[in-house]
């Protein structure tokens, strides 16, 4: 045999040292088509032969169990279930491939079939993964207030502190393009004619009475009223009344 292509496995082999596995052995398991000139093949990647891609949803055909397909390996994929089903076989892809406990298993194509989805995985997960990156935020501004006022020694620094938190929590609510599903479906700008939020919503988020832009001005307005939520004011009397006393003396010297 001078070259073939696996029709199991779909991995292109022009020459006999190429069809060597690990045992130095050619492979029994896969039938070898060994016709036409090796020039002219072309290699076939087992992922063009796949029937599922990594992230499908697919569902069991024999239990009714559903599960993401989060690997792929000689013509078996492996499936990542919503529940237990008591195996964790994932760990053997590679790379390998980290799922919940118990809920990994490889299955033959014929075990599983797609369910259908009406959603643009892509764009889900790039909002999902800014909206994640939006909470870390969040968590560091709650930590920074918290450790300031934990350490105040007076009422204004508690007061500062909750101010700028509150300014930060307005002023970063989630959004911006790259936390919409419907920008990254679409594309912010030129998309927008085709965005199917802006034809529910009173137009694409830059025209002045779409409710995404009444949401906005909203913020800013709320932001801008939070300013007066602290003005800088002094909660100690003992300090207001030295402050008193200092401008009755001071009109008098210079009076």
């Amino acid at each position: 045999m001078i070259h073939g292509l696996c029709s199991d496995c779909a991995r292109y082999h022009p020459t006999e040292s190429q069809l060597m596995g690990e045992n130095e052995e050619i492979c029994k398991k896969c039938s070898w088509l060994t016709s036409g000139d090796a020039d002219n093949w072309k290699p076939k990647m087992e992922e063009e032969k796949a029937m599922f891609k990594v992230g499908d949803r697919v569902r069991n055909k024999r239990n009714g169990d559903t599960g993401t397909v989060r690997a792929f390996k000689s013509g078996e994929y492996g499936i990542e279930y919503d529940t237990p089903n008591y195996t964790h076989e994932l760990q053997s892809a590679k790379p390998p491939v980290s799922c919940k406990e118990n809920c990994g298993r490889w299955e033959k194509p014929e075990y599983i079939e797609l369910i259908p989805t009406l959603i643009n995985t892509t764009a889900r997960d790039s909002a999902a993964s800014a909206l994640r990156e939006c909470a870390d935020k969040y968590a560091g501004m709650f930590a920074v207030a918290v450790a300031a006022i934990e350490k105040a020694d007076r009422p204004e620094v508690v007061m500062e502190a909750k101010k700028g938190l509150l300014l930060g929590i307005v002023g970063g609510l989630p959004l911006s393009t790259d936390t919409c599903y419907f920008c990254q479906v679409y594309g912010f700008g030129i998309g927008c004619v085709k965005c199917e939020y802006a034809k529910h919503h009173g137009g694409d988020c830059t025209d002045g009475e779409s409710d995404f832009r009444n949401i906005d001005d909203a913020r800013k307005a709320l932001s801008k009223t939070l300013g007066s939520y602290y003005s800088g004011e002094s909660y100690d009397p003992e300090r207001e009344a030295r402050h008193a006393e200092f401008l009755r003396l001071k009109a008098e010297f210079e009076g």
